[in-house]
């Protein structure tokens, strides 16, 4: 167990790392924010918050509403919007780390070994991109690491505190972002139901009550726009299905809808670029409307020739394991990455080597998954342990299941939000027999 000494060193090269990479590798943000498809325009967040979250969007509210409250609060000022998410991810960052440790806890490391995951954890590449990218990537990373912390706890000390927080997190989750459906509390119930043989009853109240409120921006989508689920399901699934006429673009209000959302809105939102002009993103209403018709024609394209969408999904699966977050090849932006990895570029655009490190990559991960699972059905470990685990791989499962289904453009968040597996996974590694006298 770590001392106060031994996380003011751990602190320390935090610290100077980000010094470090700020100011002599010169990794920072990207200069503007509002180009995501999942933020409403500025001008709405700032001025018309709430009508705009509930009637322009199907994405969960609270990123939008986050970042609607920090442009009224810096007076629509970006830069300035963007230097105070990234000083919420570094603290973020630094939360992760102490949870990663209290999790060490329950284990049994050496100082050294757990000197080295820290080491690990502070100069990993995707968790420094991701510090940089002014998106909900690096909340979600924080909410499913925390979720995994209250798991840990919940099982080791079997206290119900823990296991309210850990639902709490997954309802934040949902209302973050739409890859975490209300089904997922499904998922966590019945796992819970089966293996968790002391607070059923609790377990049941708990599992009513955040899935009925986990409900709240599905319900919302379902009165507004009468459809379930976020607008990029349509489009992605039109991608895997090659759906002519169906890229991801703005479009106009089918006939019809138009004036019924006219009668709806106040002056400013109805007759704003972001509802009607070709000035719209990503989140006019149209956008809606249109990936439903896109839906419908991708599913009736699946019930013709399943194999075929069979076949799309195992590359989606291939190619999100390629993706492991650790790797430097995989960053775009922000511009000065190469200048830690200057040959990035040149390995990208050799189409054979990127092939081979995807394999390479997805190896590594079936390794991990083969792993866990020897770990929690035929090794011989406490139920506490073995227990957390496995809710840990579950929800893991989750991402890899719906990232596989709708990765077309996501698919590094959705590796990096379950980033701790890859920690996890290290700490058990370290923890082994074969490895106690490193």
């Amino acid at each position: 167990m770590l001392n106060k000494k031994n996380y003011f060193t751990i602190f320390f090269f935090f610290a100077v790392s980000k010094l470090f990479i700020f100011f002599y590798l010169e990794i920072k943000p990207i200069d503007t924010l509002f180009h995501h498809w999942q933020l409403l325009d500025k001008e709405l967040l700032q001025y018309d918050l709430l009508q705009s979250v509930f009637y322009l969007h199907t994405q969960p509210f609270l990123w939008n509403l986050l970042i609607g409250f920090l442009t009224k609060a810096f007076n629509g000022n970006e830069k300035h919007i963007i230097n105070f998410i990234l000083i919420y991810h570094i603290i973020l960052t630094w939360i992760v780390i102490i949870l990663i440790n209290k999790i060490i806890n329950f284990y049994d490391l050496t100082k050294l070994k757990i000197f080295l995951i820290n080491l690990f954890v502070i100069f990993n590449p995707g968790i420094i991109f991701f510090e940089n990218e002014p998106i909900y990537a690096h909340t979600t990373f924080f909410l499913f690491s925390l979720s995994i912390y209250f798991i840990f706890n919940y099982f080791h000390k079997n206290q119900r505190k823990y296991l309210i927080c850990f639902y709490l997190s997954l309802l934040i989750l949902t209302f973050i972002w739409s890859a975490f459906h209300p089904i997922l509390f499904v998922i966590v119930f019945i796992a819970l139901e089966l293996i968790d043989k002391n607070n059923k009853k609790i377990n049941r109240y708990l599992f009513v009550f955040f899935f009925l409120i986990s409900l709240i921006p599905t319900l919302k989508n379902f009165i507004i726009f009468n459809t379930s689920s976020s607008a990029f399901l349509g489009y992605t699934l039109a991608m895997h299905t090659q759906v002519p006429h169906c890229a991801m673009s703005p479009s106009p209000l089918l006939p019809g809808d138009e004036e019924k959302y006219r009668n709806k809105l106040d002056s400013n939102i109805k007759n704003h670029p972001s509802f009607v002009g070709p000035l719209s993103k990503y989140n006019n209403i149209g956008m809606i409307y249109r990936s439903k018709i896109c839906k419908t024609k991708a599913l009736n394209l699946i019930k013709e020739n399943p194999l075929a969408y069979i076949r799309t999904l195992t590359v989606e699966f291939m190619s999100f394991h390629g993706q492991w977050i650790i790797d430097f090849a995989i960053v775009e932006h922000p511009k000065n990455w190469e200048k830690i990895y200057k040959i990035t570029k040149e390995i990208q655009n050799q189409n054979n080597l990127k092939l081979i490190r995807q394999i390479i990559n997805f190896l590594f991960m079936f390794f991990i998954y083969l792993y866990f699972f020897k770990k929690v059905f035929f090794s011989n470990i406490k139920n506490n342990k073995r227990h957390s685990i496995l809710m840990t791989f579950i929800l893991y499962a989750y991402i890899v299941a719906v990232g596989t289904i709708i990765s077309k453009y996501e698919g590094i968040r959705f590796v990096y939000t379950g980033y701790l597996i890859f920690v996890l996974f290290f700490i058990e590694i370290f923890s082994s027999k074969k490895s106690r006298s490193f």
